[in-house]
């Protein structure tokens, strides 16, 4: 299941890349999008939902098919990070308990725990930024894989994927 915000993501990596290579097809876009999941499913006579021959948006379907696996790549990749931006707040509130643990006993002061921004772990860290080299270069791999498998030269493959990179590049 596709959601709206999903879809206006793939539209977004999407439409940039077709510009790029066949801005003939720009018109199609939406439709293509829109068909994907009657694609998925094994209607491929139908793909664009008004009898339009596949062949005519090559560039479109490779485009919106290496943008779903990067917009599923990065919501993967949001997960992760939640769940591990969750595990590293459970870390810091665990750590200031037995802090004040130690700082309750007697003999014994909350020196004698770990000090605040000892760690990565501290809530002073740095928020995460834009994607980094590495997902980045992952991103353009499975675009380009995904554009390559949907039938496009190598080098559309390598126009598309730039593009989804390039959209990603704030």
């Amino acid at each position: 299941m596709t959601t709206r915000r999903q879809q206006a993501a793939v539209l977004a990596l999407a439409r940039p890349a077709v510009a790029a290579v066949a801005p003939e097809e720009l018109p199609l876009l939406e439709a293509t999008a829109a068909a994907w999941p009657r694609r998925a499913r094994g209607d491929e006579d139908e793909l664009l939902g008004f009898g339009l021959d596949a062949s005519v948006a090559v560039v479109s379907i490779a485009a919106v098919s290496a943008a779903r696996a990067v917009v599923q790549l990065l919501g993967t990749a949001v997960v992760d990070a939640a769940r591990d931006e969750t595990s590293a707040r459970i870390r810091v509130w665990m750590s200031r308990k037995v802090r004040r643990s130690c700082a309750d006993r007697p003999g014994r002061t909350s020196t004698d725990a770990p000090a605040p921004g000892a760690g990565p772990d501290d809530e002073t860290a740095e928020p995460a930024g834009p994607l980094t080299a590495e997902q980045l270069r992952r991103v353009r791999a499975v675009s380009h894989d995904r554009a390559r498998a949907a039938g496009v030269s190598a080098g559309q493959a390598e126009l598309i994927a730039d593009a989804i990179v390039g959209g990603l590049s704030w």
